[in-house]
């Protein structure tokens, strides 16, 4: 049995190995299916394909830097799409050609309207018409929702308000200022009557409004803007938005992993593109996406794991990145591969005349061992590139003791080369921090918490917001000194 690295939830306890020391590789269900790699990670049964032309067909395929940030400016279909309603949500939705997409409350749309618009821009759904021909409909009878027109909302500039006298010293904090209540708003609203224009009945029926400062009525303005307006602004699928949903919507699942605290991580290993990185990713691929971002389609980043076959890494598909740009720098091993006393399994050599009990095998079960035979020669090359060793940086954001990693990947760093680790928790970091400088190949070691605070900002005055996260985990950095040969 392979040894793996220590798994603790808080530092003090480790749990069973669970490192195997032959790979399974998972076979497809279907005779159909060509693939055996999942979403997310090269497939090595084309990997022939592309290098059959000679070594430098690779660097053919790449994208160009105007492809790799195409990703980022407009929409494509197919795309998962990062919705930030007026509530504050942040919803992930797909574009699927012809599909409808619900927003609750806040109306629903066609995917194909928003496919091929820009990243960035605020729309409004309007689903008023006074024909009733505004929209379309999906499906028959009363009940069915109406999908919307969209239209590009222009958001008004701190620079277009205009100070005046008021202040807010006679303001009486209590309902009676307000003359309509939501027996009338939704009277309103049924009458026909747009976001917009229920928005300005509201402000003047207000008794308060003149006396708000033009700060607290741009304020003011904008809650009535959450309740009635039919708003959506899509999020560029970058690594800081990817993650700051995640760590809005499950924090435990990214283990604390804060945006701020991911770009400290790159900045720390000086992640850039070219450059050779060894990953070890418990986050869905979140961290492992973050560097592809950065790396964009020049570099190699290994990935370690404990799988039996590639990891699935389903967080990293919501940055959308190009296929072709995941093929050409992510390759992935389980611990038991990273062992040298490791060896593949043995295939037959001549498959055409290849036989099972005096009979020859048919063209699934050629098809097969092929798609293992590519597959080997994927691990074998990548079990090359790992050994080679000289990786400019170590990042690892896991549920693993950090020491226990070190002792297997360190020696594959180069001299200088950086080591990052996040953790949610500070002990095992601290125990990681004593046992590290007591070894010479260890410089410049800290330990460090993130800290990320909003401060709302208006010309002349700016405050803090009053809440914020408690915390986006831990950091341990420090620097690998190659040790000093014997003479």
């Amino acid at each position: 049995m392979s040894e793996v690295p220590e798994r603790t939830a808080s530092g003090s306890k480790k749990p069973e190995e669970r490192a195997s020391k032959r790979a399974r590789i998972e076979e497809p269900a279907g005779e159909g299916r060509s693939s055996t790699a999942p979403a997310g990670v090269s497939d090595p049964s084309h990997e022939d394909e592309r290098n059959q032309d000679g070594p430098n067909q690779r660097n053919l395929n790449r994208n160009t830097s105007q492809d790799l940030r195409k990703r980022l400016t407009h929409i494509e279909e197919g795309q998962t799409v990062l919705l930030e309603l007026p509530s504050g949500n942040i919803k992930p939705v797909t574009m699927l050609a012809g599909a409808s997409i619900n927003l609750g409350k806040f109306g629903s749309f066609e995917a194909d309207d928003l496919i091929g618009l820009p990243y960035g821009l605020t729309y409004e759904i309007d689903d008023h018409n006074e024909n009733d021909t505004g929209g379309t409909s999906k499906g028959k009878g009363k009940g069915k929702a109406r999908s919307g027109r969209l239209r590009a909302v222009v958001n008004a500039t701190l620079s277009e308000l205009q100070e005046t006298d008021a202040t807010n010293e006679f303001i009486n904090d209590e309902n009676a200022s307000q003359a309509l209540n939501h027996l009338d708003i939704r009277a309103l609203k049924e009458a026909g009557k747009t976001g917009e224009d229920i928005i300005k009945i509201v402000t003047e029926s207000n008794s308060s409004f003149s006396q708000k400062t033009v700060y607290a009525q741009d304020k003011f303005v904008k809650r009535k803007a959450q309740k009635h307006l039919k708003l959506f602004t899509p999020l560029t699928p970058s690594a800081h938005n990817v993650t700051t949903w995640n760590f809005l919507k499950n924090a435990d699942r990214v283990r604390n992993l804060r945006a701020d605290s991911l770009a400290q991580m790159l900045s720390m290993a000086e992640v850039r593109a070219g450059g050779k990185y060894l990953v070890v990713d418990a986050l869905g691929g979140l961290l492992t996406g973050a560097i592809i971002e950065r790396v964009g389609a020049d570099g190699r980043v290994i990935l370690l794991n404990d799988n039996d076959s590639p990891p699935t890494l389903e967080l990293m598909t919501t940055l959308n990145l190009r296929q072709a740009t995941v093929d050409n720098v992510l390759r992935s091993l389980n611990w038991a591969q990273a062992e040298e006393s490791w060896s593949l399994p043995e295939l037959p050599t001549e498959i055409e005349t290849l036989q099972r009990d005096g009979q020859p095998v048919n063209t699934r079960e050629k098809s097969k061992i092929k798609r293992r035979r590519a597959t080997f020669a994927m691990i074998a090359e990548t079990r090359r590139e790992f050994f080679e060793g000289d990786f400019d940086a170590l990042l690892i954001a896991s549920d693993y003791e950090p020491f226990s990693i070190f002792s297997r990947l360190v020696p594959r760093l180069a001299g200088s080369a950086s080591i990052v680790v996040h953790s949610c928790f500070l002990q095992p970091l601290m125990d990681a921090h004593a046992r590290m400088r007591l070894k010479p190949e260890y410089l410049n070691i800290s330990v460090s918490e993130p800290w990320l605070r909003r401060y709302q900002v208006y010309p002349g005055r700016m405050h803090p917001e009053m809440n914020t996260s408690a915390t986006g985990g831990y950091l341990l950095h420090a620097i690998r000194v190659l040790p000093e040969e014997d003479p």
